[in-house]
C-alpha cells in the first residue's frame, strides 16, 4: 500500500529467540553497564510493543517517553505487569499517548517487564524527577549527566547485538528491527487480531 513512497532498504528483525540468545551471551551486552542495561530494555520493549525507534527515543522533532510514562501494577492474583504510555509516531498533529501492556514473563531476554525493572534499578531516579527524566537514557559524552537515547543509539546497539549473534551485514539491521519481528512473533501466536497487527 506504500509503493508511491519510494523504496526502503529491507531490514531483518529481532525475534524472541534472538533476545533469548542475546540474554544467554550475558556480559556487557546484557547489563554489565547502565548503557547496556538501558539499550537491551529499549530493544526488547520495541519488540514487545511493536514500537518504532522514534516512539521510544528522542528525535529532533519530539521527546521520547519519560519515566513517568511507565506504571507498574500487580493483579489480585499476584501477577505483575507494566503499562507504558507511548505516543504513536505516524499521526497528524499531536497524538494522544496509547497504553502498551507488558506482563512479567519469567525472566530472560524476552521478559520486558524484568528488563525495565533492571534498567530502573541500574539507573534510579527520584519520584519527583520521573516526569522530566527520559525513560531510556544514557550518559552524555560531554559534561557528565545523562541524555535520552536517540534512534541512532538504538540502531547502533541493534547492529552490535546482531553481529554478536553472528549476523555480520550491519546495514540489514536497524531501529525498526524490534518492531518488524515483534509483529511476526505476535502473529505466530494465533491470538492477534488482524486489526491489532495492522
Amino acid at each position: 500500500e506504500d509503493l508511491t513512497a519510494g523504496s526502503r532498504s529491507k531490514r531483518h528483525g529481532f525475534r524472541r529467540r534472538h533476545l533469548r540468545k542475546l540474554w544467554k551471551l550475558g556480559g556487557t551486552r546484557c547489563g554489565g553497564s547502565q548503557h547496556a542495561t538501558t539499550m537491551l530494555a529499549a530493544l526488547a520493549t520495541a519488540w514487545h510493543v511493536l514500537a518504532r525507534g522514534g516512539e521510544l527515543c528522542s528525535t529532533a522533532q519530539r521527546a521520547g517517553p519519560m519515566r513517568s510514562d511507565v506504571e507498574y501494577k500487580v493483579l489480585s492474583t499476584g501477577e505483575r505487569y507494566a503499562i507504558i504510555w507511548l505516543r504513536p509516531l505516524k499521526t497528524k498533529g499531536v497524538a494522544p499517548k496509547v497504553p502498551q501492556y507488558v506482563q512479567e514473563a519469567g525472566g530472560g531476554g524476552a521478559d520486558v517487564y524484568m528488563l525495565l525493572r533492571r534498567m530502573e534499578a541500574a539507573d534510579p531516579v527520584s519520584s519527583a524527577a520521573r516526569a522530566t527524566t527520559p525513560l531510556f537514557r544514557t550518559r552524555a559524552k560531554r559534561g557528565g549527566g545523562f541524555r535520552s537515547i536517540t534512534v541512532a543509539h538504538l540502531r547502533k546497539y541493534t547492529r552490535d547485538c546482531a553481529a554478536a549473534l553472528g549476523y555480520l551485514i550491519r546495514k540489514q539491521w536497524g531501529a525498526h528491527s524490534g518492531r518488524i519481528r515483534g509483529a511476526t512473533d505476535l502473529a505466530s501466536t494465533g491470538k492477534a487480531s488482524e486489526l491489532l497487527l495492522k
